[in-house]
């Protein structure tokens, strides 16, 4: 392996210490890096939108009803918990109280 010494000029000694500077950073910073604070909020209201598109398929599908106040109540949700249940409860249920009620 070569040394600083070994190298031709500054430049070279330079970018070596640079790329080895980053690559310690970024070694870390991964290391770190999971679950991402900025990216967790991003992935859970994605995750809460799949959830919405699926209630609605499944109601769609058993050809339930709901309101269009309770389409505003499902778009508007970001609780993953209650959309799964009520996925969940669509599945088998025959009217919309019994999947929001």
């Amino acid at each position: 392996m070569r040394t600083p010494s070994d190298w031709d000029d500054e430049d070279d000694a330079e970018k070596a210490r640079l790329t080895r500077r980053a690559t310690r950073f970024y070694a870390a910073d991964l290391k770190y890096r999971l679950p991402d604070k900025f990216t967790q909020p991003i992935e859970e209201a994605a995750e809460a939108r799949g959830l919405t598109r699926a209630l609605l398929s499944v109601l769609a599908v058993r050809e339930i009803p709901i309101t269009i106040g309770r389409r505003d109540i499902i778009d508007e949700s970001l609780d993953r918990d209650l959309l799964l249940t009520w996925v969940t409860r669509a599945s088998t249920a025959g009217t919309a109280e019994e999947v929001f009620g």
